[in-house]
């Protein structure tokens, strides 16, 4: 069949450009430019029988600059059938049609935001267990006569800027909290939070909820040990020297040995380890 010449005619609101390039094959496509600005591709034969006559714009209603709530809509993405919005904040989003005229999309985010704030206050959130663990993480970093702050602060363990803000910082950590894992309905001790590296700071990216008793399991891995001048974790001191994790806490906690003999005395293979108390 010979190809019929689509060049700068136009067939609705689509003007076309010129012809792509087409594999053998498939079905010749025209490179259109509809009045709307956007470009796009055509089939030759949607475009002679009138089935073809936008880029899609004429299938949206006309949302430009309609209000909804704190977002205002800007201009429509077709290619991702999404309207581009301001925020009276300033931040700029993408929302499809549907959210913004049934009232789900109403602003960027900053709204929720703004509730969670209120609701700290308005809902006594001060007097709840996540603001004491909040709390109690900046005792244990900050202040010098807490019994902790040896094993912390102490150490160097620092908070992230975004949980130590004077104004938001609660609300940040509180909103991070939630969004993972933290169970306010948990019982005692089955979602504390916990650094994943031990010589880490409390930041998002070091921080998760477990159990108590995972906790306490990695608090004795993790218990720091000085030998020969150099203060490292149990687990630390089980990958340079070889021995266990376990065999090490052992060693020292149950059978008093000196951190030396603990970390330079290797298990008799292939026999029960001799654990004599306080031996040198």
């Amino acid at each position: 069949m010979k190809l019929i010449n689509l060049k700068n005619k136009r067939f609705g609101k689509l003007i076309v450009l010129e012809k792509c390039q087409t594999e053998k094959g498939k079905s010749t496509k025209w490179l259109c430019k509809c009045d709307c600005g956007n470009i796009t591709q055509k089939f030759a034969n949607s475009l002679l029988r009138g089935s073809a006559t936008s880029c899609g714009c004429d299938r949206f209603e006309d949302l430009t600059n309609k209000k909804f709530g704190k977002l205002t809509a800007k201009k429509l993405l077709v290619n991702k059938k999404k309207w581009l919005c301001k925020c009276d904040c300033g931040n700029i989003i993408e929302v499809y049609p549907c959210n913004l005229k049934s009232g789900k999309s109403t602003s960027c985010g900053c709204f929720q935001k703004e509730q969670l704030k209120s609701r700290v206050f308005k809902h006594g959130l001060r007097k709840t267990k996540l603001y004491s663990v909040w709390a109690n993480m900046k005792q244990r970093c900050l202040n010098k006569k807490n019994d902790h702050y040896k094993n912390y602060g102490e150490r160097g363990i620092k908070i992230c800027k975004e949980w130590l803000d004077k104004e938001n910082g609660f609300m940040n950590f509180y909103t991070w909290a939630m969004e993972n894992g933290y169970n306010e309905n948990a019982k005692f001790q089955q979602c504390t939070i916990d650094r994943i590296d031990v010589n880490g700071n409390y930041e998002p990216n070091n921080c998760r909820w477990i159990t108590n008793k995972e906790q306490a399991l990695n608090r004795t891995t993790n218990e720091i040990l000085t030998y020969k001048g150099e203060s490292k974790t149990i687990y630390e001191w089980s990958l340079e020297t070889g021995i266990s994790s376990s065999t090490i806490s052992a060693r020292i906690k149950k059978y008093h040995w000196t951190t030396e003999r603990a970390l330079t005395e290797q298990p008799f293979i292939g026999k029960n380890q001799s654990f004599k108390k306080g031996g040198n």
